[in-house]
This record gives structure tokens, C-alpha cells and sequence, in this order.
């Protein structure tokens, strides 16, 4: 009779930042079945503002194995720095369910150094009206916008509230800004972690069923916005 080997998870919420900074430092990787990043600029821009509406944007699934076999993904459309090809840490964390999510979050709020910039990754935010928009040559950033991409970077946010001292309504500039910045400071996900090495073949498994059989929104709920 075959055993049934159920599968050990630790489940807990982590803030944005947690979660992109064990990306940048490479201890959460892509594994090489996973696509490419595939997102649109409408995409990213629905994401952000859920998290800034304060709705829930889905668990992301990792995978943390010592299992040496297993490929991490190239592919130059998805944002992440380059992983280190010599001397890995193990165990390794791969993201299982949640990398196009995970990928407009790293590549937006300013995690780019080692790829070349994406366009879609260009968004502002109006502090005034209160809502997201990509940001483009034709378009340009406005004087009482601010970039995303600031948001982590000390230096950076300071600069972004300085020049809004220039504007007659720069108080309330400020305001939104510090706003904006503690909303996405705060925010948490939820974070599903296998633990254990796993067959991949079993791992590939809850990946298929994930992207395949797993149960939609209706459309007029969060999928109306994007897909996961």
C-alpha cells in the first residue's frame, strides 16, 4: 500500500520589503519551470493599487530544498538579479505560485540593479488624486507625482519630499507621501512554504494544479483587475 507522505508547510505573513529583499540577496530563486515574466503596465498598476487600497493580493508558495538537482530560471524578462552560479547556499527557497506578482512588486518599487530597465516598471503615483499610473517619455512624471521605485530607498524618498516643498500645497504633498510610504511598509502577504525536498515531479504537481485547476474570481471580483 503506497504511504502517503503529507506535506509539511510554515505558513506566516511577511511585509513587502521581507519578501524583495530575499530576492535581491538571491535566497529566493525562480525555478527553471516556471515562464517568464509576462505582465502588462494595466497589470502592475492594479496590483499596487490593491496593496494600497489595503486588499489581499493571494499567497505566494515557496519551496525551500536542499535538493541540488533543481534549475533556477534565465529568463531576462523576469526583474530579479542574476543568482550566483558558484557556491549556493542551500537550502534554496524557489516561488512556486506568485512570481508574476512577486516580479511587478521587485520590479516597481526599485529592484532593478542588475537588469536593464523595463518600461513597466515606470510607475507614479499622484498624491493629490490618489492613484497609479505608468510612467513614459510622452508622459512624464508630474510635480505632484512620486515614483514608486523611491518608496524602499531612504536616500531617495527624502529627495522625492524635498521637491514637493517647492508646491503651494506641498504640506499636503508630504502628507500623502508619508502615507503612501507606510501603507507599503506595513502591508503583509501571506507565505505558504514547502518544506523538505520533495520529488520535483511532486512539486511540478501543486504547480500545475495551481495555474490550471485552481478556482478563478469571478470576473467581477479581483480578476476583473488581473490574474495571477
Amino acid at each position: 500500500m503506497h504511504e502517503i507522505v503529507r506535506l509539511i508547510t510554515d505558513n506566516k505573513q511577511e511585509n513587502i520589503h521581507t519578501l524583495l529583499r530575499g530576492i535581491e540577496n538571491a535566497e529566493i530563486r525562480v525555478p527553471a519551470f516556471q515562464r517568464g515574466f509576462i505582465w502588462t503596465k494595466r497589470q502592475i498598476v492594479a496590483l499596487l493599487s490593491s496593496v494600497y487600497e489595503g486588499y489581499p493580493i493571494g499567497s505566494m508558495i515557496l519551496w525551500k530544498t536542499s535538493n541540488k538537482s533543481i534549475a533556477t530560471e534565465s529568463d531576462d524578462s523576469i526583474p530579479f538579479p542574476s543568482s550566483p552560479s558558484s557556491h549556493p547556499q542551500y537550502p534554496i527557497t524557489f516561488i512556486i505560485d506568485g512570481l508574476q506578482r512577486l516580479s511587478a512588486l521587485y520590479g516597481a518599487l526599485g529592484y532593478r540593479t542588475k537588469r536593464e530597465h523595463d518600461p513597466r516598471f515606470s510607475i507614479g503615483f499622484d498624491l493629490r488624486g490618489r492613484s497609479f499610473r505608468n510612467i513614459s517619455k510622452k508622459d512624464p512624471l508630474k510635480s505632484h507625482e512620486i515614483l514608486v521605485s523611491v518608496l524602499f530607498s531612504p536616500t531617495l524618498f527624502v529627495e522625492a519630499q524635498a521637491a514637493f516643498f517647492k508646491r503651494e500645497d506641498s504640506n499636503l504633498l508630504v502628507q500623502r507621501a508619508m502615507e503612501l510610504h507606510d501603507i507599503f511598509t506595513r502591508y503583509q502577504i501571506h507565505v505558504v512554504t514547502i518544506i523538505g525536498d520533495r520529488e520535483l515531479s511532486e512539486v511540478f504537481e501543486i504547480f500545475k494544479r495551481l495555474n490550471t485547476e485552481g478556482t478563478r474570481l469571478r470576473p467581477s471580483q479581483l480578476d476583473k483587475e488581473y490574474r495571477w
